[in-house]
């Protein structure tokens, strides 16, 4: 695979998209943690040498354009957590706390910095996780004080520490408390953005559905027709399309009763639904009149698909309905021909559909 093609190997969702936002903000983090740190370190506050920061902060950088690379690219999509937030942050508060152990008098200062990254990390973190993000700070910020007092006991006041710990401790305890009241409401939102996004879909369904024979309905396929000529307008692509009426449906009302010729239009599209290949659509666009549209398919090939449904109806015994109930369909066939609008087309199915009705029924009539 060609490096140049890492960010095609993956699909930039908006989730995707949010990813490499929050990547940003990461960044943003590590430039003001550095600008700090360099001040300090200008100022004589952080013990490193020229070279120590230099490395130093060459290491740190390294993890956090690691991190954004495998946003931008994509390939953090292959990790069992794409979010990588967990990783990150922990990596951000191991380098707070490695700078936090090089300075003395204004220790404070990054401690507070640290307490960014918490307050970021409340936000995108689950409870436990941000727990055990706060136990590692702490854990860290005890090995400082340890570290101290055992190696360098002049740089280390254990009282003056032993109070600014204390109130490490609370802050981040209280920070912890306020990212379970964070972690709760997100987890409710996301409930309720669930729930929101199936009653849309489910809306959408009904609103595409003929509430009768559960096939689609006209919004539906006229839809479909219009991706159809945008496919064909790309090229090296045709359809035809079908339209199907019942012949002499209102007699089926007047002898059987509605009912019964609610049950004869349902049965009738199954048996159309037989006929038809998987990539076709078949809807009804009004009363007894029903339209399907063949992918892939000329007006001749169109035609014989047609006559073979018309067949099989013609054959079927609707005793289901009716002891004795038959029908019979007139069908209008016709391709797209391009560049025409849809409507034109429509317009000749229409033709040849009154066509196959004023000579005879029962029949298929092409245009």
């Amino acid at each position: 695979m060609n490096p140049t093609d890492f960010s095609s190997t993956f699909k930039t969702s908006k989730t995707q998209k949010l990813r490499v936002k929050i990547g940003c903000y990461a960044l943003l983090g590590a430039t003001i943690h550095t600008c700090i740190c360099l001040l300090i370190w200008i100022d004589g506050f952080l013990h490193a040498s020229g070279i120590e920061f230099i490395s130093m902060f060459s290491v740190i950088w390294a993890g956090y354009l690691a991190y954004f690379i495998l946003l931008k690219t994509g390939f953090n999509q292959s990790f069992k957590d794409p979010d990588l937030i967990m990783p990150i942050i922990v990596w951000a508060v191991t380098s707070v706390m490695y700078t936090v152990s090089l300075t003395v008098e204004i220790r404070s200062l990054l401690l507070m910095f640290n307490l960014l990254v918490l307050v970021f990390a409340a936000f995108n973190l689950n409870r436990r996780q941000y727990i055990l993000v706060t136990l590692y700070g702490i854990v860290l910020y005890i090995g400082i004080i340890v570290y101290l007092k055992i190696f360098h006991p002049l740089k280390i006041d254990i009282k003056e520490e032993g109070a600014v710990f204390l109130g490490y401790v609370l802050l981040t305890s209280a920070l912890s408390a306020i990212c379970y009241k964070i972690s709760k409401l997100r987890k409710h939102l996301h409930q309720k953005n669930q729930k929101l996004a199936i009653a849309i879909k489910r809306i959408g369904a009904i609103s595409m559905t003929d509430e009768l024979t559960k096939i689609k309905n006209r919004r539906y396929i006229l839809d479909i027709l219009r991706r159809q000529v945008l496919m064909v307008a790309r090229g090296q692509y045709f359809f035809s399309v079908c339209m199907l009426d019942i012949d002499h449906f209102k007699q089926i009302n007047d002898v059987y009763g509605h009912l019964a010729g609610d049950s004869a239009l349902k049965m009738l599209c199954q048996k159309v639904l037989t006929g038809l290949r998987e990539i076709d659509y078949f809807a009804r666009i009004g009363g007894e009149e029903f339209l399907f549209v063949l992918p892939l398919v000329d007006k001749e090939q169109a035609k014989y698909m047609a006559d073979r449904i018309r067949v099989q109806i013609e054959n079927t015994n609707f005793d289901e309905v009716a002891p004795g109930l038959k029908m019979t369909i007139s069908l209008g066939v016709s391709d797209y021909q391009s560049p025409e609008k849809i409507e034109t087309t429509l317009a000749r199915i229409d033709s040849a559909l009154y066509a196959a009705k004023r000579t005879g029924r029962n029949q298929v009539i092409v245009q």
